[in-house]
């Protein structure tokens, strides 16, 4: 066995924060998060998960995404939040 899956993913400083553009396009990217894992192969693989009603999130890039937006409406919000979780692909997944 080369490698425990015993270090779990680690974001780099959060919280992100990003700009949109105003009036935004489907698919259009908001920016990357980035997390990393000390360990090795797929134990150190990570797979990010989150999405709203108006963003995604790319599994394996970080890419966040726009999905929908006529929910980007900046006279009713000014902010948004979306929460991301980074898993490894290790067993346990941490």
């Amino acid at each position: 066995m080369l490698d425990v899956n015993d270090n779990p993913p680690v974001f780099g400083p959060v919280p992100f924060t990003f700009e949109l553009t105003e009036n935004p396009l489907v698919n259009q990217s908001v920016g990357v998060v980035e997390a990393t894992d000390e360990d090795i192969l797929e134990n150190g693989e990570i797979v990010f998960s989150g999405s709203s009603d108006n963003f995604m999130v790319d599994p394996t890039s970080g890419e966040i995404l726009v999905v929908n937006p006529i929910g980007l409406d900046r006279e009713r919000s000014s902010t948004f939040t979306l929460t991301i979780i980074a898993r490894d692909k290790g067993t346990p997944m941490m």
